[in-house]
């Protein structure tokens, strides 16, 4: 979870602190709040990337916090905590997009298990670094270059998918004919389509294996 930060915001003093003593063993950066405006105020100045909150807090309480939060930003993970008496808020927190919602008292292996998936969660969101500063982005599926789209044809974009899900392993001919193709093709008509994608963004991104096939080029450890 490094390079990660996260809010916590929660009003009873005793849960906070455990909390917060745990989530510091993880995270690079963690942040405190003991009410809803002041957690407000730490993620204007912060924007953590996950933030766990208490749906019951003075000042402002963690529905109206989050959905102050979501009025512009649907990208922040967001975890809520309640006790078994405010589960009839569930209903209400659906709509805002929430990762998580748990039930007070909860376990450090149900947390962990939660924050878990919401690191997995944020890594497939981030850009792929390929080779020469090219990138991917996974949510959209296209091949970006100093924030520029590069224009690629159905095919030529649904080959480098399949190469950067191989994650840098060699993606074989046969491998790509049954991907790409409803009927029989050359071996020269994948070669063509390298070639186009090559000339479109850099020759450095995707490696030929001679008499194998082919494989991305990736700087990224993701």
């Amino acid at each position: 979870m490094e390079n990660l930060s996260i809010l916590v915001a929660e009003d009873e003093a005793h849960i906070r602190s455990g909390l917060v003593e745990m989530l510091q063993l993880y995270f690079e950066s963690v942040f405190e709040a003991s009410d809803g405006e002041e957690a407000y105020q730490i993620y204007q100045e912060e924007y953590p990337q996950i933030i766990l909150t208490d749906i019951d807090m003075p000042k402002l309480n963690g529905l109206d916090l989050v959905k102050k939060i979501r009025a512009n930003d649907r990208q922040t993970k967001i975890i809520f905590l309640s006790a078994h008496s405010k589960v009839k808020y569930f209903q209400e927190a659906i709509p805002l997009g929430l990762v998580s919602y748990l039930i007070k008292p909860i376990s450090s292996r149900e947390l962990r298990a939660i924050l878990q998936q919401t690191i997995q969660a944020i890594s497939l969101e981030e850009p792929l670094t390929l080779a020469d500063n090219y990138q991917w982005d996974r949510r959209e599926k296209k091949l970006v270059f100093e924030q520029q789209i590069i224009a690629l044809t159905h095919n030529e974009l649904k080959l480098l998918e399949l190469l950067i899900d191989a994650k840098g392993e060699v993606v074989t001919y046969d491998q790509i004919h049954h991907h790409l193709y409803d009927t029989p093709q050359s071996d020269s008509a994948i070669t063509s389509l390298i070639k186009r994608i090559r000339a479109k963004s850099s020759k450095n991104l995707i490696e030929t294996r001679y008499k194998e096939g082919y494989r991305v080029i990736s700087s990224s450890k993701t």
